[in-house]
């Protein structure tokens, strides 16, 4: 508002892909695969879940990195559910959405740029230790306890052995939501792939952690752009753009 440049998206769109429901409506018209979900609000009666299969994954509406995310997360009974969604309202004070869980690897595709966009290698967070009847997704644990993830062989690597053309399809999908949510700069499409290669997208981070170790830093890297270069090329992105308000 007052006109000084900055980088990342702008407020409209870091507001819808904070609301997650929103994302998912915005995205349905593009043919974006995004699981069946039900909002619950707090202070509203609950909801019925009769629209969903089960197993379903519980989540809060607006919180990031994970946050609120534990193994109870995943319910495969609408009590299990509920217990769920009551907790997230009393104790953490947030809306729940619930989604029919999908089932497949945890991957994020990185996306650079305003105009001409650019999707960095795909990233992949693999579960080398965990056993296999027990669901794989990223916890709060899983992303940010380091014991946790020594003790269940949890990394996060380049994606490998993906079927032909599919790494194409995930670049195809990743630029159509970017241009869909409007974001600009950098962005993080989470994905799920399932064993028949069918392609969700779980959530979009349109402010991702640009850390030297974090994903995006890491695939950029992969892809030929050192990180002072990176942050060089976000910085120019959010130039790019205040050159262009002030044009118009």
């Amino acid at each position: 508002m007052m006109g000084v440049a900055y980088t990342g998206c702008r407020p409209g769109s870091l507001t819808i892909c904070r609301h997650k429901a929103f994302t998912k409506r915005i995205l349905a018209p593009h043919r974006i695969r995004v699981p069946g979900s039900v909002l619950f609000l707090r202070g509203q009666p609950l909801k019925s879940l009769r629209p969903l299969g089960f197993p379903v994954f519980v989540k809060p509406l607006g919180l990031e990195g994970s946050d609120g995310i534990a193994q109870s997360s995943f319910a495969e009974s609408a009590e299990a559910c509920l217990e769920r969604v009551r907790f997230l309202h009393e104790n953490l004070h947030t809306d729940a959405l619930v989604e029919e869980y999908v089932d497949g690897r945890e991957c994020y595709s990185g996306v650079l740029g305003i105009d001409r966009l650019r999707v960095l290698p795909l990233r992949e967070m693999m579960f080398t230790k965990f056993p296999e009847e027990r669901p794989k997704f990223a916890t709060f644990k899983a992303k940010w306890d380091e014991p946790f993830r020594k003790r269940w062989g949890i990394e996060n690597t380049f994606a490998v052995e993906l079927a032909d053309g599919l790494e194409a399809k995930i670049a195809r999908i990743s630029r159509t939501v970017f241009r869909a949510l409007q974001l600009e700069g950098c962005a993080r499409v989470d994905l799920r792939i399932t064993p028949q290669n069918e392609i969700y997208v779980i959530e979009v981070n349109p402010n991702p952690g640009l850390a030297s170790d974090d994903e995006i830093a890491e695939a950029a890297a992969k892809a030929g752009i050192p990180y002072p270069q990176l942050i060089q090329r976000i910085v120019n992105f959010g130039l790019q753009r205040s050159r262009f308000r002030t044009l118009a």
